[in-house]
């Protein structure tokens, strides 16, 4: 326990004392939601914390051991003023003081119809139930000892965790309450949000220390149909201070590969998604779907279609080609040649065999073979006694879209002959 006292004498802590006002009957609490239309004296601020019920008749009953060693009946917990207190130790996380955040002295935290607030008291501690240390320091503190006088009849204590600490609230009444609360109505602990309005006079020091802590309050798509950014407001749960940023519309869409040579297996290439500014979009924001089939040659579409904070569609087209074939043999003939190759029926239409004086193929002619049993071509009219080189490979008709397209395999190694005179 001496570490804990020790402790808590080292944080930061403040004592604050006042007289009430001099009212009857009972209390209700006054909270700030009337003041939100008045924007200009007033900035409504969203205090959430741990409201705990536990520690706050923890307090009590420490404070009711001190008054019966002294002779003084035990005070009574009232609900509107433990609702009071609750309230006051939020308004304690944003100015601990006397005042309360909208510019009233502590007492105006009841309406005046109800119990008299006689006296407030406040600490700041780290967090945990510390309340025997907490009653202790007050009671060292009240110099007029009205914690142990028989004048005072009823209380309520207020303690909030926020950020790692607890704001602690006492308040006594010498007033009987009709509306006494025990701790068997609570729960120990209870998440609260507060609705508090800080005056403007406020507003520098606040602004020097709040940190904002912002959740998403809207969300305008990223459009890769039309190309347009999108937008996310993001608006403090304390302040409500908003922020946008902007959402890069989809981009590019990449596969791993746009084409494949036909070997009979379906073909499912791999899809990656950047935005306008290069950045890589996570397949959670999309999905992919392919046409069916995928497995003869043809051409195929991958649709990339976006959710979440991305919309629209994307398609990009992958090519199966027909397996390529080789030259068997090239034979020289009078101002020309005989070409045969291998024939290749499976996926394919036809062949197209090109030829020419160049070695790159420069200026090269081409002759399409429109049956692919076919494997063999003779081309005449040529020069005599000159070096030709010559290729093939094969080739597809399939419909896409609609239209007839010619898919192509790869060209064979080429082969040279020297045409005869």
């Amino acid at each position: 326990m001496k570490k804990v006292i020790s402790f808590l004498m080292a944080i930061v802590m403040l004592v604050s004392l006042s007289a009430g006002l001099d009212m009857t009957a009972f209390a209700a609490v006054r909270y700030d939601t009337a003041k939100a239309k008045d924007t200009a004296t007033y900035k409504m601020l969203n205090i959430t914390g741990t409201n705990h019920y536990d520690y706050a008749f923890s307090v009590l009953n420490e404070i009711n051991s001190k008054r019966r060693a002294n002779g003084a009946e035990n005070l009574k917990m009232s609900k509107e003023l433990l609702d009071a207190a609750m309230l006051r130790s939020h308004e304690l996380s944003v100015v601990y003081g006397l005042d309360r955040p909208n510019g009233e002295v502590f007492d105006y935290v009841v309406d005046g119809k109800g119990v008299t607030i006689f006296y407030e008291m406040v600490i700041l501690s780290n967090k945990g139930n510390f309340a025997k240390d907490v009653v202790n320091k007050w009671y060292d503190a009240d110099k007029d000892q009205y914690m142990i006088s028989p004048e005072m009849k009823s209380a309520g204590v207020g303690c909030m965790e926020l950020n790692g600490y607890c704001y602690w609230v006492l308040f006594y009444s010498a007033d009987n309450c009709s509306d006494t609360v025990a701790k068997s109505k609570y729960s120990n602990t209870v998440s609260k949000t507060e609705k508090i309005a800080l005056h403007k006079q406020y507003w520098s020091e606040w602004n020097k220390v709040h940190k904002h802590t912002y959740s998403i309050s809207s969300t305008t798509p990223a459009d890769a149909s039309n190309k347009k950014n999108g937008k996310i407001t993001r608006k403090c749960k304390v302040c409500s201070h908003t922020t946008s940023s902007a959402i890069q519309y989809p981009k590019t869409v990449t596969l791993s590969a746009t084409s494949y040579v036909y070997n009979g297996k379906v073909k499912k290439p791999g899809v990656t998604v950047k935005d306008a500014k290069g950045n890589k979009i996570s397949s959670s924001y999309y999905t992919v779907s392919y046409s069916s089939g995928r497995k003869n040659v043809g051409r195929y579409t991958v649709t990339v279609k976006f959710k979440g904070n991305y919309k629209g569609t994307i398609k990009k087209t992958f090519d199966i080609k027909p397996k390529a074939t080789t030259l068997s043999t090239i034979t020289s003939l009078k101002k020309g040649f005989t070409v045969k190759w291998k024939k290749m029926t499976t996926q394919t239409t036809g062949y197209q065999v090109q030829y020419s004086t160049a070695s790159n193929f420069k200026g090269a002619k081409t002759i399409t073979v429109t049956k692919n049993k076919n494997y063999a071509k003779k081309v005449t009219k040529l020069k005599a006694k000159k070096r030709y080189y010559v290729r093939i490979r094969t080739y597809k008709t399939v419909k896409y879209n609609g239209k007839n397209i010619k898919l192509y395999s790869s060209w064979s190694k080429a082969k040279s002959v020297v045409t005869k005179k």
